[in-house]
């Protein structure tokens, strides 16, 4: 069984060196590799954005596109901290968007797995040992 990934596409492959600048520009490159991504027929194609949803990286208007939308199966955000969970869960709800898992780089006590995991409704798991439980989190989506 062969393993990794078959495709790797950025911004700069579909011509721009940065996600900062006209919204509707990123929002048509961002479909334009999607595309080149699904007609290799992917198991699974896994997008990150740049620093921040909440930024000029135009991120949220990409996930906000319907057709950049319907590909999407699970939504995977890191925060820092409960605060910018909270932020992060309520921005995506205000997008309709439902938040799978929250990853932390920082944080690992019981209160913040509490807090994202019976107060947010989602799974949480510390980064260093996230890539079990993202596909765990796929699997149950």
């Amino acid at each position: 069984m062969a393993v990794g990934a078959d495709l790797v596409l950025n911004f700069a492959d579909g011509g721009l060196p940065t996600t900062c600048g006209d919204p509707t520009e990123v929002g048509e490159v961002s479909l334009g590799i999607l595309h080149e991504f699904t007609k290799v027929s992917p198991d699974l194609i896994f997008v990150k954005f740049g620093s921040c949803l909440l930024s000029y990286y135009n991120a949220l208007p990409v996930l906000d596109s319907l057709e950049f939308r319907q590909h999407i199966v699970s939504l995977i955000l890191t925060a820092e901290d409960t605060a910018a969970a909270w932020g992060l869960k309520r921005a995506m709800e205000e997008h309709e968007m439902a938040v799978t898992l929250i990853t932390d780089p920082l944080v690992n006590n019981v209160d913040y797995v509490s807090y994202i995991e019976e107060e947010l409704g989602c799974l949480r798991r510390a980064t260093r040992t996230s890539s079990l439980f993202i596909s765990q989190g796929l699997e149950n989506t």
